[in-house]
């Protein structure tokens, strides 16, 4: 069979008329011409169908499309002095997200959190049982002389414990007096005096 090589340095491709006059009288003295005629139509873009484009592609010295993979070449960013810096990057940018986070963002920790919403619950149990108190505290068949008993009282604190100690202070079905309760509700009972008289 005729090689590819010798094919290619003796017949004058032109993917003309001349191409084709040339490949027929070279098939009509060549018995294998046919053969080589297949190639010359295969390599020069004519491929009939899929698989046969295979073959032709190879035999024309097409390299095949499906190739041993190379290694991962790893980035110049990860090697050496790079990674390093990379790497201390990260570190220092990480934590200064967390102090910037937790000093200005508002982040905390589940603890703090939980705190949080232990002490506003707290707060809004107050804020609803305070008008409560203040009404029992008023009710009672002594409130002038006891409201008289807190007005004299100067801290907040001592007026808490009045009223702890009446039990006007005491949440429904708790058996102790709250002190949060107290300290609002002697706030509230004095605001009231102040603004009856």
């Amino acid at each position: 069979m005729v090689g590819k090589q010798w094919l290619a340095r003796k017949l004058p491709i032109n993917r003309g008329r001349t191409e084709v006059s040339v490949i027929n009288k070279l098939a009509a003295l060549v018995p294998s011409a046919g053969i080589i005629i297949l190639l010359l139509e295969l390599c020069s873009a004519r491929v009939p169908s899929a698989p046969a484009s295979v073959a032709v592609r190879a035999a024309c010295g097409a390299r095949s499309r499906i190739e041993r993979p190379k290694a991962m070449q790893v980035p110049s960013v990860l090697q050496g002095e790079s990674r390093t810096r990379l790497l201390q990057g990260i570190a220092i940018g990480a934590v200064a997200s967390m102090a910037i986070g937790f000093s200005w963002g508002g982040w905390m920790t589940g603890g703090s959190a939980s705190r949080l919403a232990d002490e506003r619950a707290d707060t809004a149990v107050v804020a609803v049982l305070t008008p409560i108190c203040v009404a029992n505290f008023l009710q009672n068949g002594d409130a002038k002389a006891n409201l008289a008993v807190l007005q004299k009282i100067s801290s907040n604190w001592e007026q808490g414990d009045y009223l702890e100690k009446g039990g006007w202070a005491t949440q429904p079905g708790a058996t102790s007096p709250d002190y949060r309760l107290a300290r609002a509700c002697a706030e509230k009972l004095v605001q009231t005096k102040t603004a009856a008289q």
